[in-house]
């Protein structure tokens, strides 16, 4: 996988800043670690990737693809919303697993 972030910043609706002007790059076949403390970022960086959450500023590029713009995200309770989308799925609050 490769990827590019140029000068990204996310900041979650708590106000809480998780990513400040990070710019980081790899190319296919690179192998990272992805190591800090608690709170550090790492999550919101991995979110960020995987586009689930858009940054408020900066770029990412990934597999060549530039993120979507950026979107409001809501939670959406496991039984009725996301069970649309995912019937196929057992939902963790129903079940042992």
């Amino acid at each position: 996988m490769s990827f590019q972030l140029n000068r990204v910043e996310l900041a979650h609706a708590n106000g809480f800043v998780a990513l400040h002007d990070l710019s980081l790059q790899a190319r296919a076949g690179e192998c990272l670690a992805l190591i800090g403390p608690s709170g550090a970022g790492k999550t919101s960086l991995l979110s960020v990737l995987g586009t689930a959450l858009a940054s408020r500023s900066g770029s990412a590029t990934v597999l060549a693809r530039r993120s979507p713009p950026r979107r409001r995200l809501r939670a959406a309770p496991c039984a009725h919303a996301l069970a649309r989308c995912t019937r196929h799925l057992p939902c963790p609050a129903d079940s042992a697993w």
